[in-house]
């Protein structure tokens, strides 16, 4: 009878948690960076802190999980501020600190085409961009041909398939010194798969996961080509 009502109990907390977690949506917290106390280390510390302050974030803190668990990503480069896994009151309760600039909920957004081209109107009669045959005279044609070279662009994908003639590296110099990223390991992906072409690919899977109740999703890559 006591193992019967320990398993009772279990499951009706395995559902309480459960309701409380798809409750929660994600949203993206644009903080002021320049506001992050001293006593932190770190702005990843503060952003900790920041969820731990809120009333529900506390209560969770009682079962073991802790607020760090809803801190998903942290952004200290182009953008400041953090990503997590919040309920309403939480946001607004945020929204209401001096020191936050915005809170918005993040958005799952579907594949309009996996055929750009295609989907652009784009012929393959016009061939590659020569920047070589640029009109306009000798010093021009130089100058295009100096823009198009060792440029870094950054993409957002829900997959990788190195095998593409996009990835083809053939020609390219060596990678730019100045590139710092990496090549990270993922589901049918391995590093050696990168080239001069394709310089970098990392997984930012976890809004997915979240959004989707911690299910399978499928994992968005950002990937670094150079043209």
């Amino acid at each position: 009878m006591a193992s019967m009502s320990i398993a009772f109990f279990l499951l009706v907390l395995y559902f309480t948690v459960a309701a409380a977690e798809l409750s929660r949506k994600m949203y993206i917290v644009h903080m002021k960076h320049h506001d992050k106390p001293s006593s932190y280390a770190t702005h990843r510390d503060w952003y900790a802190a920041s969820l731990r302050s809120l009333t529900s974030a506390t209560a969770e803190a009682d079962d073991g999980s802790g607020a760090d668990s809803r801190l998903l990503y942290s952004y200290t480069e182009a953008y400041h501020g953090f990503a997590a896994s919040l309920s309403a009151d939480e946001a607004e309760s945020l929204r209401q600190s001096d020191s936050v600039l915005g809170v918005y909920e993040d958005t799952v957004y579907s594949l309009h085409t996996t055929r750009t081209p295609e989907f652009l109107g784009i012929s393959s009669d016009l061939g590659l961009w020569d920047p070589h045959s640029a009109q306009g005279g000798q010093n021009r044609a130089r100058a295009a041909a100096a823009a198009a070279s060792d440029v870094i662009i950054g993409v957002l994908d829900t997959g990788v398939w190195p095998e593409s003639m996009s990835f083809d590296d053939s020609g390219m110099s060596a990678v730019p010194t100045r590139w710092r990223g990496q090549c990270e390991a993922g589901p049918d992906f391995n590093p050696k798969l990168c080239n001069r072409k394709l310089i970098g690919a990392r997984h930012f899977s976890k809004g997915y996961f979240m959004a989707l109740g911690m299910w399978l999703a499928y994992e968005p890559d950002l990937l670094w080509r150079r043209n």
